[in-house]
């Protein structure tokens, strides 16, 4: 495994990281259970315990990943572990009593959450804590900000920043974060979707956030698992997956430009998920990727991406050439 500062934190955390929403089942959206497929305890135990052996050292989660469970999940496992790893939830969603979820960024809301995840965790205090995938139009309110500083100052949180989700106005996520860069409110570092497939921060979000030594967790980096290599145009997902919400003209897009890419997979022996990995943690801009991983031996191979050979100037031209044709 490699390490890498996370921005100017100074924290180290792992290349490779696991996001964890997996591990705690699906959450509820609009009455409605999304996530990534069902999930045993004895096999996130083995997920979480796999990922700590192979050398990663940081776990993404956040309170709504099936209902807290997740958090509890990483507390029960990795409790006895916490100075030898690096924690990151988040806060922001809300549930009506019908079962709606709204936005609440509140800074009472936050505090209220915050300590939440920590009595799931059974920690002192989490390592990131991020504003979750706020509304396009969301500008940072110096009460929250405030409140979020005094988190640090009481040492419950290391450091804040912000999960970046496509929600609302067509306002992609690397615009939404240049804005928040250009506010000059102190955010620490971003979370937001990059891989092969999506890349609009390459342009000017992530040199902004070098500039100012913003940190950068990279999330969905096999594209929903699509960039393992292992789907057909026929594929179908179960109600309860997020990928169930597709259009078959989009899957049939995304696997087709997958297939002209597996030439990547030489550089992994043949996985093509390893290169995709690597890729994302190749760019300088990015501090650790975070793919799931539903089992054990899916976390060991992500885990041995960072070891693979680094990409070359042909290897990537060969690669726009493919997504832009």
């Amino acid at each position: 495994m490699q390490y890498k500062e996370f921005g100017n934190t100074g924290i180290k955390v792992s290349a490779v990281g696991l996001g964890t929403w997996q591990i705690g089942g699906p959450a509820t959206l609009g009455g409605n259970q999304i996530g990534w497929g069902e999930m045993t305890d004895t096999r996130a135990a083995d997920i979480l315990n796999t990922a700590f052996d192979q050398g990663i050292t940081f776990f993404d989660t956040a309170d709504v990943y099936g209902k807290g469970k997740s958090e509890e999940l990483i507390g029960k496992v990795l409790k006895d572990r916490r100075d030898k790893i690096v924690i990151a939830s988040k806060y922001g969603n809300r549930e009506t009593e019908e079962g709606k979820w709204f936005k609440d960024l509140s800074a009472a809301w936050m505090v209220e959450c915050l300590e939440g995840s920590l009595k799931r965790l059974q920690m002192d205090y989490v390592d990131f804590y991020m504003l979750h995938s706020p509304n396009a139009d969301y500008e940072i309110d110096d009460e929250v900000v405030e409140a979020l500083e005094k988190q640090k100052a009481l040492g419950k949180i290391r450091s804040w920043g912000i999960s970046l989700i496509p929600n609302g106005r067509g306002i992609l996520p690397a615009d939404q974060g240049l804005n928040f860069i250009k506010s000059g409110k102190p955010c620490d570092f971003f979370m937001l979707r990059y891989n092969m497939l999506e890349r609009e921060p390459e342009a000017e979000f992530f040199p902004a956030c070098r500039e100012k030594n913003i940190g950068v967790i990279a999330r969905v980096p096999l594209a929903s698992g699509f960039l393992a290599g292992k789907y057909g145009e026929d594929i179908s997902f179960p109600a309860n997956d997020l990928r169930s919400n597709m259009s078959r003209e989009k899957i049939v897009e995304i696997v087709r430009k997958v297939e002209k890419l597996k030439f990547l997979a030489a550089k992994a022996s043949g996985s093509l998920a390893q290169a995709a990995l690597k890729f994302c943690a190749q760019n300088p801009a990015v501090s650790t990727v975070i793919p799931g991983g539903k089992s054990p031996e899916q976390v060991i191979q992500n885990a041995r991406a960072v070891d693979i050979a680094d990409f070359t100037p042909e290897d990537f031209a060969k690669i726009d050439e493919i997504l832009q044709a």
